[in-house]
């Protein structure tokens, strides 16, 4: 199993040469982004309906996005809706500018 892995790992890696060029060396850094990161709760409404979620951002693939993982709280009334997410901002140095 362990060989079959590493097959598909360096057979996977030989068909994108190119991506880990693509990312910049020193990884994307923001102050306003950089200030994301950590655990936090959000409350409001969506829809008319009460939620409230926590969300973990940290920075993920040499520093080139920000992983938010955003999930109903534990917490949470039983009858809100369950939600859960994972999102990624980045920065296209190409474009010049931010992709979700």
């Amino acid at each position: 199993m362990k060989r079959l892995l590493a097959t598909l790992i360096i057979e996977f890696t030989a068909l994108l040469p190119g991506a880990a060029l693509a990312q910049s060396p020193n990884g994307w850094h923001d102050d306003l982004v950089d200030h994301m990161v950590g655990t936090w709760k959000v409350a409001g409404n969506v829809k008319g309906t009460a939620a409230h979620h926590t969300v973990t951002a940290e920075w993920v693939l040499n520093h080139q996005f920000l992983r938010m993982y955003e999930k109903t709280s534990p917490d949470a009334p039983s009858a809100e809706h369950r939600y859960e997410a994972i999102w990624f901002l980045g920065y296209d140095d190409v474009k010049d500018t931010l992709s979700i």
